[in-house]
């Protein structure tokens, strides 16, 4: 008899939670649909046809960039991000420029191991040079966040993207824009492209690894400045043939092959750097992959869930474009946020001379590196310490100063 009580109890357990879960999905459905439905519900002044040409921006990370008008008052330089569902931007000084609309429905975790929601705002005017998009959505990003640590600007993601179509042309230097209602002028644009049905989806891009005879399905990402990630499957098989270095983070290792062959449709790209990231398993290419094209954008229509194209073509600078390092030669970065080494190469000369992660940097070369200047510091410290044999860093540990001579 207590048995079937207990029986009965948890039986009425589960009904209750599934009851709960029911209404909390709901209430998050119904208020995801509202996102949507304001983000295409919005007064977008973008004419039927139209044609604007703008000079190629790229970062010193190699991101696609665009400069925007907001309020009528604030000029910024933004990336292009075509994995990002809705666009970001830091908290600093968001709340300044723009109006609260409400939460995003769905919640994530940060780096503080908290559950959060992310929220929306809304600027009363933006403006790709004399076209306006109405008041798109951007996801408040706070400083606790993941994504605020590797951002060095703000994001336009898909929710903005989608409103036209992007046709970067590294040959001649210029992003042009274009509009997606006229056949005719999308004809003309990607006349001499190849075409990827559907390949700025989830798996659409079909990448090919010559040196191991294996393909699979890539996903886009020009939010990543990696130029390709590989999930476990790949890691296995190109492991057993290929040496690569171990990288350790605060958030995990990662794996890093070089020089290893990458193949869309019938053109191989040399040299590559492939990675591996246990804590986040996906198939994606990055940004510099599309260095060694010319490419396009395409959105059929603004719906978020419509198909999207990519269109691409080999540039003059196919055999030529070479990507940043991951990791300095001398086996360490340091963190553009704080100053503290983020990542240090196992067995690598850093870490054989005794670095760590998490020491405060004090000074490099005494000083001759500019540690102040947060700006782009990664990048900035790869190309300086290139084309040395030594640097002396200084770094705080535990309250006491240590002085370490790195030597290649």
């Amino acid at each position: 008899m207590i048995k079937l009580k207990n029986y009965k109890v948890f039986l009425y357990g589960i009904i209750l939670l599934g009851v709960v879960l029911f209404i909390f999905g709901s209430c998050a459905l119904k208020k995801l649909i509202k996102v949507i439905n304001y983000n295409e519900g919005q007064i977008v002044n973008l004419p039927d046809t139209f044609r604007v040409e703008l000079p190629l921006l790229i970062d010193p990370t190699g991101y696609f960039c665009v400069d925007a008008h907001i309020n009528k008052e604030y000029d910024e330089r933004f990336i292009l991000d075509t994995q990002c569902l809705t666009n970001l931007y830091k908290m600093d000084n968001l709340k300044e420029k723009a109006t609260y609309w409400g939460e995003y429905p769905l919640i994530k975790g940060n780096s503080a191991g908290e559950r959060v929601k992310n929220p929306l705002y809304y600027f009363n005017n933006f403006e790709i040079t004399h076209l306006s998009f109405g008041k798109p959505f951007f996801w408040g990003i706070d400083s606790t966040e993941y994504t605020y640590q590797i951002m060095s600007r703000n994001v336009i993601g898909e929710n903005t993207l989608s409103m036209l179509n992007w046709k970067f042309d590294l040959d001649n230097k210029k992003l042009i824009l274009f509009g997606n209602k006229d056949s005719s002028l999308m004809l003309k644009e990607t006349d001499g492209y190849i075409k990827i049905s559907g390949g700025l989806g989830i798996k659409k891009i079909p990448i090919s690894f010559p040196q191991i005879g294996y393909k699979e399905n890539f996903t886009l990402d020009l939010g990543s400045t990696l130029d390709v990630n590989i999930d476990k499957r790949i890691f296995k098989i190109l492991s057993k043939t290929h040496p690569y270095r171990k990288i350790k983070t605060s958030i995990g290792y990662i794996y890093l092959f070089n020089n290893i062959k990458v193949q869309l449709g019938n053109m191989i790209i040399d040299k590559c750097q492939v990675i591996h990231k246990p804590f986040l398993s996906n198939n994606y290419i990055g940004v510099p992959i599309m260095h060694h094209f010319n490419f396009i954008l395409y959105y059929r229509d603004t719906h978020l869930d419509t198909p999207k194209d990519l269109y691409y073509q080999p540039n003059q600078n196919f055999n030529n474009y070479k990507s940043a390092s991951l990791i300095s030669d001398f086996g360490f970065n340091v963190s553009e946020k704080d100053g503290i080494i983020s990542a240090i190469e196992v067995d690598g000369i850093a870490d054989k001379a005794g670095l760590m992660l998490k020491d405060k940097v004090i000074s490099i070369d005494d000083g001759a590196f500019n540690l102040e200047n947060k700006v782009f510091l990664v990048e900035r410290f790869i190309d300086y310490q290139s084309d040395k044999q030594n640097v002396n860093v200084r770094i705080e540990r535990d309250g006491k100063t240590i002085d370490y001579q790195l030597n290649k």
